[in-house]
């Protein structure tokens, strides 16, 4: 894991980075929060993903226009979802996986090519 502030690399489960301080974890107090609809909620969640989401993407896609896209695509489906997660400290993983969903082919894009 990197930290999503000045992009140190960190043990999986540390809870601070070590080199500028930031906290790198997600609170219930937070997540609560961004359910809400506090927009300042949803900016930190955003905040503290986006690094991670678009490595993600752009590992995959190397298109720039195509990773917005599903950055996009991916931060909406998760902030409308956000009452199915279940642990706040899994919302990183469960960012990343929304956005690998997006850039999976669909089975209906497979038939097209065909």
């Amino acid at each position: 894991m990197r930290c999503f502030n000045c992009g140190k690399g960190l043990p999986d489960n540390a809870r601070f980075c070590s080199g500028c301080g930031e906290e790198q974890g997600f609170s219930e107090e937070l997540l609560c929060r961004a359910r809400s609809g506090e927009q300042g909620a949803l900016s930190e969640l955003y905040r503290r993903t986006y690094g991670a989401a678009y490595r993600t993407a752009a590992v995959l896609i190397r298109d720039e226009d195509a990773v917005m896209d599903i950055l996009q695509d991916s931060y909406v489906k998760a902030f409308r979802n956000l009452h199915q997660l279940r642990e706040a400290d899994k919302f990183r993983a469960w960012m990343k996986r929304i956005c690998l969903l997006y850039t999976s082919p669909s089975p209906r894009d497979t038939e097209r090519c065909r």
